[in-house]
């Protein structure tokens, strides 16, 4: 039912829809070629998204430094009212 919610409110407000292909393995891929602005799913998924991208961002201790240092950055600016941020 939400689904179905979710589509017509996108039709009427003129919005394009996608979906994934099928298999949960690939909805990364799916997501970087389809650029969502909405993305409604159950928290299962949201989950593995968050444990990919952190077990990428802690590969190794440069990364993991960027990824800090770089959330940090966000997380001041978003507190400012910033949305963007000139480097990150």
């Amino acid at each position: 039912m939400f689904e179905r919610i979710m589509e017509a409110a996108m039709f009427n407000a003129g919005g394009a829809i996608g979906f994934y292909q099928g298999d949960t393995k690939l909805l990364v891929e799916d997501i970087k070629c389809l650029r969502p602005t909405i993305f409604p799913s159950v928290p299962r998924l949201y989950n593995k998204i968050y444990d990919k991208i952190m077990a990428g961002a802690m590969a190794s201790p440069i990364s993991a430094f960027l990824f800090r240092t770089a959330l940090a950055a966000k997380e001041r600016g978003m507190a400012k009212g910033y949305l963007q941020h000139g480097m990150w």
